[in-house]
């Protein structure tokens, strides 16, 4: 027996008992020629000596040791076939005790699923037990027939007792036709003299089945009913569980009976896998494993509830939060005279969810009464003629034969209403897919989600998240208009600018200039939260028109002239000044953008819509900047965001985040900086009252949980400026290295550190692929480090200039490499993207990835989002998404016969 090839195993580590899953047992199916064409055939065969004795004879597969395993073996003649054979050898009912785990922290490639239900019943389930569970909940359902040899097994008798344990312990609410289930054949040796009658053998065993169920007191319904006859009990069994026949073992010596009894038994599977593949439930090889895999994950968590096959397929890619919400929005946006393309239009969307590049095609009426029908009858209710819309949502969705290419037809039908689309708009939903709130808006006032930005917006290799529209998806408008999406292994950026004072747009001023690269400060930075005066200089800084600049430069005359020899960061030059700050603060309560004169409210408000004109909050679009204004509601007091972006998740830290659901009620950029400011009621809202030194920092924390799914992980860095805090020795002591407070006292040691983690966070990291198993149980992986900086932006030719002088290294498990070598300096100067290639090994998925900077900072610094766990890393790329991505792109996942690690794979 081949050390890889076991699958499955049962072990134990103190009371806790694990279902042990080896990985590099899936090997045989990524080495398929076709993995995403063939669909397997899985054969299950249970016993010791005469199982072997008969895979080696009628498979010439190598018999090996006994192991008390299950061992997964590949049939190579049938390799190639459209339908390769798997054998699935099972011993495991054999070991009279789990194998003994000595950690979990190292397991070598094995996937450890601790049996958590097992705590809460009685321990004397044994080994034997627990082996008959597999059987019955993980390779039964994955199994075209499952042969059991009755010698091996201790006879009839005993293969009928753990057939009617089997019959109580399986999946109950089978949500397929029962002619794919497996067939259960029993092989017996037959050494009497005349003819095998396998009907007759069959309905005696059943009869022996029958009485073993009728013993167990825990097998409840039908199958338990003694009133039913032989006939009813076998074609209840049939239907509810398992196909039973008992067949004669023909003698391993006689060759031409062995030929015949093999292709008796590929003929059973056989026709289980064309049932199957009718019903649209069988399985390419890389679908096979991911499904099989979810399975064990299942069976470790709970025995009790059934696996379900099609939630199974969109755990990677769930259903949007709020469909429902946004269904119903949906439906209100449309013009009544142009209502009735509400049902195709929901329908297509649908369409488009479920059927995304490499999903497995389940039959699109189970698909909607699963997954959608609930969905429909909360999101439509409030509407009249509901049960009608759902009825002509399910005929159009379940009549479409196409489930290839559903983004092209989207699009394809999107544009078949742009007159509709012209005079209808949304900021609360996405009138593309329907189902997830916009963050991003287009000239046209149209907007969208991140992912329908993805699926519309055209970019290229060297700036992957850079997307380019020429034409509204929606109304056909023309454009030249590019939004920006942060790379998703990219960590978070964050400036809060509570309150404070022009002191502080002198602060981003500077380090704009020590990060020594032609980019706007603004675009170091993901999310902006401010307050206060932070907001107009917020707005100032990353909104600001030339128009003004004269203005500009006037008023920051008027607060420098002073202290022109002073250190900006002095604790003198904050004395010695703050009066003339707060004269210019208090100015700014009742003067129009530094302008000097005195004007009425109505004239002010004037002033501020010709600087920032019509432009709404919602619009503001710098890059990609996510802005949020900390502001009061009138009503209440209470603390609320207002965004450019809309975020979906419930807050716990006590704020409101605010988003208008009508464009036509979007608040103004002008109204944003009068209301930052003005204890008087803006549009229902009024500056912030309430000034805690941490109250910002958490809502910016909870806020970039919320938008990025970061899962409390901290961002890259966290730059804190405002108004000035006196904070004790023992909290200063406690402030994460990520994050940089201007607004104590000792914040001139704060400026090399924020330019070296803002100079780090330019760059992230990238997997070239899945990892894979190497010969050792490590997991070999191919990354890439990436730079943020467009290669068409001036500033990337500066940096790989400074990282070439500077003779800049990435560090990363215990090696290192130059940041740029020539070829890679030759590549940039012809505008291909940074791609740094860097290799390593590691345990696990659940270690970490660590990559580091030194040189072009003063200390070594860690890359973007580094320390970064493996299989978090898998996800956030979508890698384990084999059954396609929500924005319908490919991702590359690499293969162990790729050319350059070829040799480092079993």
């Amino acid at each position: 027996m081949s050390r890889h090839t076991v699958w499955l195993d049962l072990c134990q580590r103190l009371r806790d008992v694990y279902l042990c899953e080896h990985p590099r047992a899936y090997l045989p199916f990524q080495l398929l020629p076709r993995p995403d064409i063939q669909k397997p055939q899985l054969i299950t065969m249970l016993g010791s000596s005469t199982k072997s004795l008969f895979i080696e004879t009628c498979f010439s597969l190598k018999r090996g040791v006994r192991h008390k395993k299950v061992i997964l073996r590949s049939v190579p003649e049938h390799f190639t076939s459209d339908s390769p054979l798997f054998i699935a050898d099972c011993e495991l009912h054999k070991s009279l005790a789990p194998s003994a785990l000595v950690t979990t922290e190292y397991t070598g490639g094995t996937d450890l699923h601790h049996l958590k239900w097992l705590q809460n019943i009685p321990r004397d389930m044994g080994p034997v037990t627990l082996a008959h569970l597999v059987y019955a909940q993980l390779l039964l359902p994955f199994s075209n027939v499952v042969c059991i040899f009755a010698n091996d097994c201790g006879g009839n008798g005993e293969v009928a007792k753990f057939l009617a344990a089997w019959l109580r312990i399986r999946n109950r609410q089978p949500a397929f036709p029962h002619s794919t289930f497996a067939r259960v054949l029993v092989l017996v040796r037959w050494r009497q003299r005349g003819t095998f009658d396998e009907k007759l053998a069959t309905t005696e065993f059943l009869k022996q089945l029958r009485r073993f169920a009728r013993e167990d007191k825990g097998l409840l319904g039908p199958l338990g009913d003694e009133s039913l006859t032989d006939v009813e009990f076998e074609k209840f069994l049939k239907e509810s569980a398992f196909e039973l026949r008992l067949l004669a073992l023909p003698d391993i010596r006689d060759r031409i009976n062995m030929e015949t009894f093999k292709t008796r038994l590929l003929c059973e599977s056989g026709e289980i896998h064309n049932f199957r593949t009718l019903a649209k439930i069988a399985f390419s090889a890389r679908h096979f494993q991911a499904f099989f895999q979810y399975a064990c994950r299942h069976f470790a968590n709970d025995i009790l509830s059934p696996f379900d096959l099609l939630l199974a397929s969109r755990m990677p890619n769930p259903l949007p939060e709020g469909f429902s919400a946004h269904l119903t929005n949906f439906v209100n946006c449309i013009p009544s005279e142009h209502q009735h393309i509400v049902p195709m239009m929901i329908a297509s969307a649908m369409n488009l969810d479920s059927f995304p590049p490499g999903a497995h095609i389940f039959d699109p009426m189970l698909i909607f009464d699963k997954l959608y029908l609930k969905i429909l009858e909360v999101g439509l209710d409030a509407f009249p003629n509901s049960e009608q819309i759902i009825q002509e949502i399910k005929v159009e969705f379940c009549g479409n034969t196409n489930s290839f290419n559903t983004s092209w037809i989207h699009t394809q039908l999107l544009q078949c209403f742009t007159d509709v689309w012209r005079i209808t708009f949304s900021n609360a939903t996405c009138l593309s897919c329907i189902c997830r709130a916009p963050n991003s808006v287009l000239p046209c006032k149209h907007s969208f989600c991140d992912t329908c930005i993805v699926l519309h917006g055209r970019s290229g290799l060297e700036e992957p998240w850079s997307f380019q529209f020429e034409s509204c998806p929606l109304c056909e408008m023309s454009m030249q208009t590019t939004i920006y999406l942060k790379p998703p292994t990219a960590g978070v950026r964050c400036l809060v600018l509570d309150s404070g004072s022009y002191m502080d747009l002198e602060v981003l001023e500077s380090l704009e200039k020590e990060l020594r690269l032609p980019i706007p400060i603004g675009e170091y930075f993901d999310i902006v939260h401010t307050s206060g005066l932070g907001a107009w200089i917020i707005l100032e800084k990353f909104n600001r028109k030339e128009e003004y600049s004269d203005d500009y430069q006037s008023i920051r005359r008027r607060a420098t002239e002073q202290r022109e020899s002073a250190s900006w960061f002095s604790e003198s030059t904050i004395t010695a000044h703050e009066a003339t700050l707060k004269k210019l603060e208090g100015a700014l309560k009742v003067l129009p953008r530094w302008s000097g004169t005195l004007h009425s409210s109505l004239k002010i408000q004037a002033s501020l819509n010709s600087i920032f004109g019509e432009q709404t909050l919602f619009e503001f679009h710098q890059g990609a900047i996510k802005l949020g204004i900390i502001v009061s509601r009138s009503k209440d007091s209470t603390n609320c965001v207002l965004s450019n972006y809309n975020g979906d998740g419930q807050r716990r830290s006590g704020y409101q985040h605010i988003r208008e659901r009508k464009p036509k009620n979007e608040i103004l950029l002008s109204q944003c900086a009068k209301m930052s400011l003005s204890s008087k009621s803006v549009h229902g809202y009024h500056a912030r009252e309430k000034y805690l030194p941490n109250e910002m920092i958490d809502i910016m924390l909870e806020e970039q949980d919320i938008l990025w799914k970061r899962e409390r992980k901290g961002p890259d860095i966290l730059v804190a400026l405002g108004a000035r805090v006196l904070l004790d020795r023992a909290m200063s002591n406690k402030t994460p290295e990520w994050l940089v407070d201007f607004r104590l006292q000792a914040a001139s040691r704060s400026r090399e550190k924020t330019v070296d983690l803002l100079t780090a966070s330019l760059f992230y990291i990238e997997l070239i692929g899945m990892p894979q198993l190497d010969e050792l149980g490590h997991f070999y992986c191919r990354a890439q480090v990436r730079c943020r900086i467009s290669p068409s932006s001036i500033a990337y030719g500066k940096l790989i200039q400074r990282l070439r002088e500077s003779r800049a290294r990435f560090y990363y498990d215990f090696q290192s490499v130059p940041c740029v070598n020539q070829e890679l300096h030759d590549e940039a100067t012809r505008g291909i993207a940074f791609s740094r290639r860097i290799e390593m090994s590691v345990p696990s998925l659940h270690h970490s990835v660590d990559v580091k900077i030194n040189g072009i900072t003063s200390t070594i610094q860690r890359l973007s989002n580094c320390p970064y766990k493996l299989q978090q890393l898998v996800e956030d790329q979508r890698l384990h998404c084999v059954f396609g991505n929500k924005d319908h792109k490919m991702r590359y996942l690499g293969t162990v016969d790729d050319p350059k690690p070829q040799g480092r794979f079993i």
